[in-house]
């Protein structure tokens, strides 16, 4: 993809897409627009990292005319597709892509990627960890937190991609074509952004719209929506399940994970050997393992990497055990079903810290496992009245209590846990209405709870 004198618009300059798609872009020889609604004095770090950067011009404070003097717009995935400025970019013909799809035309070597409503992250860095005997590089990024556009020019033809891809990215994707897509798992998010349920899918299935039968999918077979839109699949199908056996793929047979991808079924791993917890992540294991088997690593190391895995950061990541009670920080657990998933994972007394952005989910099978696993719910963000509201509907008889700060939360949950209990920040909600991310929350969860 030739940009040498090409006019390039950036809609949003955000500090990991925006900021490096600018940089990668003059180098190539590009001519950016930068445009973002926010104003100067809002965007100082980000314009900091651009500054004294030759072949960038600024149009801030709002969407103009001048980002639509391009040849190309590069937006960056927080930004929805319907905002005036992105219609009115179509209507004049002017191609709107992500930094996915940019990536992708722009790199010589192939492409695993990974979606899901959950486990997307832990699955990529498990796939990651599983490739490192691959004999050539390996780079993971994507919606992981590491932007490709960064990376991608410094890779070789026989080099590996392997990235988390996100329902924002995958709308804008166009000739994207990953030659291993893991499709994890299908539940209700960010309905805000998609609007429904069904525009929602849409867009995740777009990582497999443009595979041939020369490439691979894997998908869980215990999702019953990627079961029913396998027929659409275009590529091969590597299944993985705790629950059957469906082949060729990935499975349990009591506790062992099972390869059964050629001839004859191979015994990987009890799951007891894992060290990362929960059903949810014996999911990503399997689809993870199945990835690593079609590049070619042994199953005796993707064994040793799965014993060695220990998780990824704010998700079911242990942080200390405090007067005999276990505190765990899942505030990767953006919507119901993650942190459904994270309680299923503890056998013991939970002292459940929830709520968040309201994104108009529906949390009712979240609060009945709620209404059976946890001992006593506090609440925080802009959901906690409805949220409580909700757990009594459902006959929740433990202590409730709803606060405005995340400090007095994990204070009230010390107050009323008891050595053998375990305190979890699951908030099945985005963190946007009282934190700059997820990751933000979670780090704060755990200063506060090392300051017991």
């Amino acid at each position: 993809m030739e940009l040498k004198g090409k006019r390039i618009g950036i809609i949003g300059l955000g500090k990991r897409t925006g900021v490096v798609s600018a940089k990668v872009l003059v180098k190539m020889g590009a001519q950016v627009v930068v445009s973002d609604v926010k104003p100067a004095h809002k965007l100082k770090e980000e314009l900091d990292l651009l500054r004294g950067i030759s072949g960038i011009s600024y149009d801030l404070g709002g969407h103009t005319e001048k980002v639509l003097d391009v040849d190309l717009i590069l937006v960056s995935p927080g930004v929805p597709l319907e905002i005036p400025i992105l219609k009115e970019a179509k209507k004049r013909g002017i191609e709107v892509i992500g930094e996915i799809e940019l990536s992708y035309r722009l790199s010589k070597a192939p492409f695993i990627a990974i979606t899901g409503t959950n486990g997307k992250t832990t699955t990529t860095s498990l796939l990651g960890q599983l490739l490192k005997t691959y004999p050539h590089r390996v780079f993971v990024g994507g919606n992981i937190g590491r932007p490709l556009i960064g990376e991608i020019l410094n890779l070789k033809p026989n080099d590996l991609v392997v990235a988390e891809v996100s329902s924002f990215q995958l709308e804008t994707v166009k000739e994207f074509h990953p030659e291993i897509a893991l499709f994890l798992n299908f539940t209700q998010d960010h309905l805000d952004r998609h609007k429904s349920i069904e525009a929602y899918l849409k867009a995740k299935m777009n990582i497999f719209k443009n595979q041939t039968e020369e490439d691979y999918i894997i998908l869980n077979a215990d999702d019953q929506t990627l079961c029913k839109i396998a027929s659409e699949v275009p590529s091969k199908i590597i299944w993985f399940s705790r629950q059957k056996k469906r082949l060729p793929g990935m499975y349990l047979d009591g506790n062992m994970m099972v390869c059964h991808m050629s001839e004859k079924p191979e015994e990987l791993l009890l799951i007891d050997e894992l060290k990362i917890r929960g059903d949810h992540n014996v999911e990503n294991a399997l689809a993870a393992s199945a990835a690593a088997v079609l590049k070619g690593i042994s199953l005796s190391d993707i064994r040793e990497s799965l014993r060695n895995f220990k998780g990824q950061e704010h998700t079911l990541e242990y942080v200390l055990t405090h007067r005999g009670v276990q505190y765990y920080n899942d505030s990767k657990a953006t919507n119901p079903d993650a942190s459904m998933k994270a309680l299923t994972a503890f056998h013991e007394p939970v002292v459940l810290i929830a709520g968040g952005l309201d994104r108009k989910l529906d949390f009712t099978e979240f609060i009945k496992l709620v209404v059976k696993k946890v001992k006593a719910l506090i609440l925080i963000g802009e959901t906690r009245e409805k949220l409580k509201k909700l757990a009594l509907e459902y006959g929740f008889s433990g202590r409730i209590e709803i606060t405005e700060e995340l400090k007095e939360a994990v204070q009230l949950a010390q107050k009323f846990s008891e050595p053998g209990d375990v305190v979890l920040l699951s908030p099945a909600c985005a963190s946007w209405d009282m934190f700059e991310s997820y990751a933000e929350r979670g780090c704060l969860f755990k200063e506060y709870v090392r300051s017991l």
